[in-house]
C-alpha cells in the first residue's frame, strides 16, 4: 500500500504534527495545499479527506504536483489519528468504504 510518511512516520501527538510540517517545508518551497473532497465515513468518527499538494522541491527545483487523500478519526471533536495514502482508493478502503 502507498501510504504517505512511511520514512518518517509515524509521528505523534502535537510535537509530532510539527514535525511533520517542519520536515514538509524544509522539502518544499512554495507549497499549496488545496483540500477537494471530504468524505463522512458514516460512523461518526472518521472521514476521508482528499488533497491536492503543489509545489516546487527546494533543492532540485522539480515542481511537484501531488493528489493525495488521508483517513481522519476523531473522538470528542480532536484528532485522534490521521494516516495518509497516495491514492484515494486506498484511504476509501482503509476506511471501511471500498472493496
Amino acid at each position: 500500500m502507498g501510504r504517505v510518511g512511511d520514512a518518517g512516520g509515524p509521528f505523534r501527538g502535537h510535537e509530532g504534527a510539527r514535525l511533520w510540517l517542519r520536515e514538509s517545508w524544509e522539502v518544499f518551497t512554495g507549497l499549496h495545499h488545496e483540500l477537494e473532497e471530504v468524505i463522512d465515513a458514516g460512523d461518526g468518527e472518521t472521514v476521508v479527506s482528499v488533497q491536492r499538494v503543489q509545489g516546487r522541491t527546494r533543492h532540485m527545483e522539480l515542481e511537484t504536483n501531488l493528489r493525495w487523500a488521508a483517513v481522519w478519526t476523531f473522538r470528542a471533536g480532536k484528532v485522534l489519528r490521521a494516516q495518509g495514502y497516495l491514492h484515494r482508493r486506498e484511504a476509501l478502503e482503509a476506511a471501511g468504504l471500498g472493496p
